[in-house]
């Protein structure tokens, strides 16, 4: 029977919740989110198991998160453990490689997950991201250099990627 630890932590752009296996992170929500979903979540990904509000297994995801809003966008990431398909984790761990600052297109990150045709599934890999900060679907753009949807919604999308110090007159490759 699974169990998990949560907590919720406060960013200058709204509260981020944190969902932790003795894997990693499973679930996170995006600053300002609506919590409903990330609650949702922990209910099925739990059942026969519990969880509970904890500081042991959520402290470095916390602080990762602290120190990413104080501007450290160089701070190894603690463990992650996302649900998904094959190609969804594949195309989550091409995300993680994109660097603060920097954008790649839905196309580009398709082709170095490894799948070249696969554009739109990989936007909808991106739709389906469960630690979003952690695995930065923000730095995720349309091939026209565009910023395409955002779960968040685009306004903080345009925070997050000013928050990195992304410049505008680049565009996606």
């Amino acid at each position: 029977m699974p169990h998990l630890e949560w907590t919720c932590t406060e960013t200058p752009f709204g509260s981020v919740y944190l969902a932790v296996s003795g894997e990693g992170l499973i679930r996170s929500t995006l600053p300002g989110a609506p919590d409903a979903p990330f609650w949702e979540d922990l209910r099925l990904q739990t059942e026969g198991g519990t969880y509970c509000r904890g500081r042991c297994l959520t402290q470095p995801y916390v602080e990762w998160v602290a120190r990413y809003f104080a501007g450290d966008l160089t701070v190894e990431i603690p463990a992650l453990a996302p649900a998904g398909t094959r190609f969804q984790r594949q195309i989550w761990e091409a995300t993680q490689q994109i660097p603060p600052g920097d954008v790649l297109s839905y196309g580009e990150l398709a082709r170095r997950a490894g799948s070249p045709r696969a554009a739109r599934a990989a936007g909808s890999a991106m739709a389906r991201n469960p630690i979003p900060l952690f695995v930065p679907c923000h730095r995720v753009v349309r091939s026209d250099g565009s910023l395409g949807g955002f779960g968040g919604g685009l306004p903080l999308k345009v925070k997050l990627l000013k928050h990195e110090g992304f410049r505008w007159e680049r565009r996606a490759r």
